[in-house]
Parts: C-alpha cells; sequence; structure tokens
C-alpha cells in the first residue's frame, strides 16, 4: 500500500499543537514500508506468522518478536531478511537508532531496506544521509522511475525544487504513467505556492487515473489553499470513499473538523486512522486536540501519554501536555514542569521565539496569583469564621456612633440657640434648668430623626448594605501583615468594631456634607424646640397643679391621723391609768382582807380565853376601817366585802355600816345587821 501526501494541521491546529511546524505538512512520497517480510526457514515463518496474529489483535509484542528474531540470527543465520525484519520492528516499536542499524545492514542486499531507510532518514530530518541512501539505488539503475521519484521526493524535502523537478521530468520520461511522479511534481509547486500549476499537474495525473486517492488527496489540500474549503473537503471524503485506509485524506478531513470547532468529526477521523494505525504520533495528536476542545481533559492526557509512551522525547507531545495542565486543569506547578522539560528536550534547538517562554512566563504569574487567591481564600473564611456572630451588631453600633458624631454637634448647637430664646427665666431655678435639658433632649433627638428621615433610606442602601462584605475585606487585607494565621481569628475580632467604625467614618463623611447638615438643624431646630418647649411647659403647669393637690390631700390625711392618733393615744393613757388604779385598789383590798384576817384570828384567840361581849361603837365608813385595822392589831374588821369600786357614796344615801358578829356558845358567826351611823 502506498504512502500519499496528507494535510496534519490547518491554522487551528497550530494553536493547540504549537510545537509543530505552522505551515502544512505532508508526509513522504514514497511507497509503504514493506512489513516483516517472509523468510526461510521454517522458524521465520512461524515468527511472520505470530507478528501477523498480534497485528490483528491490535496486541504486538515487539520485545518477544525481537528477542526470536535475535536468537535465529545468533544461531548462524546472517541473512538480510532478519536484519530488515528487525529494522522493521525497531522502527516500529520507536527504536530509531536500532532501526538504522539494521537496515543498515539489509540495504545493499535488499532495495527495500534501502528504501525504508530513506524513510527513517526523512523522518529524522537526516536529509542528506536520505539523498545518498537514494542515489545509491539510481546508481543501480539510473532507468528505474521509482529511484527517480524517490531522489526528487528527498530534494523537494530540502527545498531544492529544481533538482526535484528535473528527477520527477526524468521518472515521467521513463515511466509517462508514473502517478507518483504527478504526486510529487504537484506537491513540488504546492509547496513554491504556485497553486495553479500544482492543480493542473494534479488533473493531468488524474486523467491517467481519476480515482487515484494521492492525486485526489494533493488536490483537495490545493482547492483548500486556494479557500475553497467545501470543495477540498468533498475531495477528502471522495478519496475515504475510494478507499478507507487512506490515512491522509482521514488526517485532512479530522484537521478540517478541528479547525471549526467541530471536534466530534475530528475525533471519528482520528479514531478511524488510530484503528489502522494504533501508533500514529499525528493521529493521537490530533486526537488529544479534540479532546481538549471538548473538555474531555482526563482523555486528552492520556492520549498525551500515549504518544510520551511510544516517544519519550516527543516535544509536541509535552508542549500539548503543558497546555492541557494550564488552560484546562489550571494546575500551574504541573504545567510549569512540562513546559520546562520542553524547552530542556529542546536545547539549543529551541529558537529565542518559542512559544514556550510565554507560556512559562504565563503560568508563573497565574501560579503566584493562584497561591495568592488560595492564601487570601484562606484568610477570608478564618475572619469570617472568627466575626460572623459579632459582625451585624458592631456594623449597626459603629453605623450610629458614626451618625452621631456627624448630626449631632450641628444639631446641637441648633437647637440651643434655639432654646435660648425660648424659656424664660423661673422662680424654681432646679426646674427652669430640668426644663431647660429635657427639651433640649427631646429636640435633638427630633431633629436629628427628622434628617434621618431624609437621608437614612439611601445611607442604607448605598453604605450600610455593603458595610459587612466591605469591612470584612478590610480585615482580610490586614490580615496579611500577620504571620502567623492561627493569630487572625483573634485579631480578627479585635479589629472588627475599629474597622467598622473606620468605613463608616470614611464613606459617611463623603455621603453627608457638613455644611448641609447645619442648614437642615437650623431650619428644623426652632419649630422642634418651640413645640417641645410648649408640650413640656404645659406638662409641667399640670404637674405642679398635681402635686399642689398632692400635697393638700396629704396635709389633710396627715392631719387626720395625726388626730386619731392623738386621740388614741390619749383612750390608751385613759385606760392605762384605769387599769393602774383598779390594779392599786386591788392591792389595797387584798392588804385589808389579809390584816382583818389576822385581826380574826387574834380576837379569836383572845376570846376563848376571856370571853367578852362587845360594846356597840360607830365606826367610820370602810375606808376609815380599813385604815384603822391598820392601827389596832387584834380588832376585827366591820366587814370582809371588798368597798365599792368607786370608792365614792351616791348622792342622797347614808353610808352604811356593818357590825361585827356576836359570839355566841358554839362560836358561830351569825349575819351582820347594818346600823345607820350619823352623818358627819
Amino acid at each position: 500500500m502506498n504512502r500519499f501526501i496528507y494535510l496534519v494541521v490547518f491554522v487551528l491546529m497550530t494553536l493547540f499543537l504549537v510545537a509543530c511546524p505552522g505551515k502544512v505538512r505532508e508526509r513522504a512520497v514514497q511507497p509503504e514500508k514493506t512489513a516483516v517480510k517472509e523468510v526461510t526457514p521454517s522458524d521465520f515463518e512461524s515468527l511472520v506468522a505470530l507478528y501477523k496474529e498480534q497485528e490483528s489483535a491490535g496486541n504486538i509484542n515487539y520485545d518477544d518478536l525481537i528477542s526470536r528474531f535475535k536468537s535465529i540470527e545468533s544461531a548462524g543465520a546472517k541473512n538480510p531478511e532478519i536484519y530488515y525484519n528487525l529494522g522493521y520492528l525497531y522502527e516500529t516499536k520507536g527504536d530509531i537508532e536500532n532501526a538504522e542499524k539494521y537496515y543498515k545492514l539489509a540495504y545493499q542486499k535488499m532495495d527495500i531496506a534501502a528504501e525504508n531507510l530513506i524513510i527513517l532518514y526523512r523522518k529524522t530530518n537526516r536529509l542528506p544521509q536520505a539523498v545518498e541512501i537514494a542515489r545509491y539505488l539510481l546508481k543501480k539503475d539510473e532507468n528505474s522511475a521509482r529511484s527517480n521519484v524517490i531522489l526528487a521526493s528527498i530534494y523537494k524535502d530540502q527545498k531544492k525544487p529544481e533538482e526535484a523537478i528535473k528527477y520527477c521530468r526524468r521518472a515521467l520520461r521513463i515511466d509517462p504513467t508514473n502517478l507518483e511522479a504527478y504526486r510529487v511534481l504537484s506537491m513540488i509547486y504546492y509547496d513554491a505556492n504556485k497553486l495553479q500549476l500544482a492543480r493542473l499537474t494534479c488533473i493531468q495525473g488524474l486523467k491517467i487515473d481519476a480515482n487515484d486517492p494521492g492525486l485526489n488527496n494533493i488536490l483537495g489540500m490545493i482547492l483548500l489553499k486556494l479557500g475553497d474549503e467545501s470543495g477540498a473537503l468533498n475531495q477528502f471524503v471522495k478519496v475515504v470513499s475510494l478507499k478507507r485506509d487512506m490515512i491522509d485524506a482521514r488526517m485532512n478531513i479530522g484537521a478540517i473538523a478541528l479547525k471549526y470547532s467541530n471536534y466530534d468529526g475530528a475525533i471519528k477521523q482520528f479514531s478511524e486512522v488510530l484503528s489502522y494505525e494504533p501508533r500514529n504520533r499525528d493521529a493521537l495528536l490530533g486526537l488529544a486536540v479534540a479532546y481538549r476542545g471538548k473538555k474531555q481533559f482526563e482523555d486528552a492526557k492520556r492520549t498525551y501519554e500515549a504518544i510520551l509512551k511510544i516517544n519519550p522525547k516527543d516535544t509536541a507531545a509535552m508542549m500539548n501536555m503543558g497546555i492541557l495542565m494550564y488552560k484546562g486543569y489550571e494546575n500551574y506547578d504541573e504545567a510549569l514542569k512540562w513546559f520546562e522539560m520542553y524547552k530542556n528536550t529542546m536545547g539549543t534547538s529551541l529558537g529565542m521565539k518559542d512559544p514556550v517562554y510565554q507560556y512559562i512566563k504565563e503560568v508563573k504569574e497565574k501560579s503566584a496569583l493562584a497561591k495568592e487567591a488560595k492564601d487570601k481564600e484562606e484568610r477570608m473564611m478564618l475572619v469570617n469564621q472568627a466575626i460572623e456572630k459579632d459582625k451585624d451588631k458592631a456594623i449597626e453600633e459603629a453605623y450610629n456612633k458614626v451618625l452621631a458624631e456627624l448630626l449631632d454637634p450641628p444639631i446641637k448647637k441648633a437647637c440651643e440657640k434655639a432654646i435660648a430664646k425660648l424659656i424664660k427665666p423661673m422662680e424654681d431655678k432646679k426646674a427652669e434648668q430640668e426644663i431647660r435639658n429635657k427639651v433640649l433632649e427631646e429636640s435633638i433627638k427630633t431633629v436629628k430623626k427628622g434628617i434621618l428621615d431624609q437621608v437614612d433610606k439611601t445611607l442604607k442602601e448605598e453604605i450600610y448594605a455593603v458595610a459587612p462584605e466591605a469591612v470584612e475585606a478590610d480585615i482580610v487585607q490586614a490580615s496579611f501583615k500577620i504571620v502567623d494565621k492561627k493569630m487572625i481569628p483573634e485579631q480578627a475580632k479585635k479589629m472588627l468594631p475599629e474597622m467598622a467604625y473606620q468605613f463608616f467614618k470614611k464613606n459617611l463623611l463623603q455621603m453627608l456634607n457638613k455644611d448641609v447638615l447645619e442648614q437642615l438643624a437650623s431650619e428644623q431646630a426652632p419649630k422642634v424646640a418651640e413645640k417641645i418647649y410648649s408640650e413640656t411647659m404645659t406638662a409641667y403647669a399640670q404637674k405642679v397643679l398635681e402635686e399642689k393637690k398632692r400635697a393638700e390631700e396629704e396635709a389633710r390625711k396627715k392631719a387626720e391621723e395625726e388626730a386619731k392618733k392623738k386621740a388614741e393615744e390619749e383612750e390608751k393613757k385613759k385606760a392605762e391609768e384605769e387599769k393602774k388604779k383598779a390594779e392599786e385598789e386591788k392591792k389595797k383590798a387584798e392588804a385589808e382582807a389579809k390584816a382583818k384576817a389576822e385581826v380574826d384570828v387574834k380576837n379569836k384567840s383572845a376570846g376563848e380565853s376571856n370571853p367578852q361581849v362587845p360594846q356597840a361603837q360607830t365606826q367610820s365608813p370602810v375606808e376609815k376601817v380599813g385604815t384603822e385595822s391598820k392601827k389596832e392589831e387584834g380588832s376585827a374588821p366591820a366587814n370582809t366585802s371588798a368597798p365599792q369600786s368607786s370608792g365614792e357614796k351616791k348622792e342622797g344615801e347614808k353610808p352604811k355600816v356593818e357590825q361585827p358578829a356576836q359570839s355566841t356558845g358554839d362560836n358561830k358567826t351569825s349575819n351582820p345587821v347594818p346600823v345607820e351611823e350619823e352623818e358627819e
């Protein structure tokens, strides 16, 4: 199967694959490398069969196959087929050094090994070595149209169009139907930007075979460069319809899809290419770009890793991996690592204008900003957690404090001026001062409220509403001076009141003009003060009247209470005197009764020894008898009954005296007979 020229990337691809050439690239124009060549003896056949089996399964074990071929070589089979097959396996594996080694051992005896060696040199940009091998083939057969075309294609790569055209024309003279010569010649004109000449050359070749996939693919590239993208796409689609495994056309369709951000279409085409060539580096690169365009970052990353697994020094994959980490994952440290790896791998071949320098600069800046943002986010979290509970209260207190500082002085001044004209001197100086203070206090409050009613809504909307976030931001900014983040919560709490105060002081000063405030206060204070003074004086007069009434009522009640108390005290005193007198009389009666009892006992004793009839005699009233009984021991009392409680005789009534009882023979006492006593 022949390999044909194909478009790898268009303008959009260059934005992603910055390490790839910006212009249209094409593969070498030459026959496709022949796969593992069958040789004898039967061991070779079994290895070839094993290779084909693994190739069909898409899982080639290169190390095992190489080991098996080397074991045959070490057994003494030194034929070029072994070297060719080893060279092919090493090249497919990606080991260019060993591939070159074994191709060199085989190319002098196998033209196919020489052609593969030429492809290897062209792929590694060692064109002088490729020319040398091509001239070797041409020297073997100067009339070989194929060898002339191969040499022409190398000269084309060396930017030697005259030499390239010379060998193309020589090939066409040898074989006018050689389509490979038409392909190379049209690409020489294409590179020289002679697009119409390139187009005519393609058309001339297509007259020989209208369905030649290579020429149709080149024609599509020419149309694309001429601006006919629709025509170009049709050509590429036609090529695929002619040959499904036409890698070049599918690559070009994928490139066009990428250009127009048709990522699904690009993924389809590049995946199709990879189904034929799993290690196709350009298809893998295009697929990764498409995945990145769809923001399937993990798929893109795996694809770049697959490229680097094939060739760990693939600078395009390194560069694009760095871009993926930078633009996709925003992992700046990882991106910087890949960009540095790319720069080191490129070494001295890296130009001063290489995009990697700009990427490194951007990534470092982004990384610094990201770290700063992360640090700020952490500080914001710490500050927020520390002040969240007290923030609203602190904001309100600071707002009111600053308002008071701004409004109170001009309002107080205006109110004092108005009050000085209103208040008249009073006899009660204390009351006068109290009225003055009250009117001033109420006037300030009322005027302040009136002014706030005009401006507070605006202040709340424009300043107060944004204060919590602004104050928190100020505290966060101040926290950058705190090195130890553990100290931030404690310091944030301390800073909250002052930060809130400073915020309002700064912003309210800008919104509340001092002259305007004084004007508003001067306008409102007189009316407010007059009204409050009038209300206060009315209330004061009412209070004085009520206090007078209350004083009179209290005086009346006090007088009544005092009179009542005095009466109660006199009554109590009288009762106590009567009680005392009764007690004295009781004691007196008890004493008299005792004395009488003693006399009776004495008389009785005397009567028994010398009985006599007592002579009747006039006795004084009970009071006098009682008195005499104390003087005369042994005389019997006139009566044992108690005296009258009052101690006074009734008017018109004569006092009565009881006679002592007369003794009888049986010592019994008869009832006393009262006798009248002459009035004194």
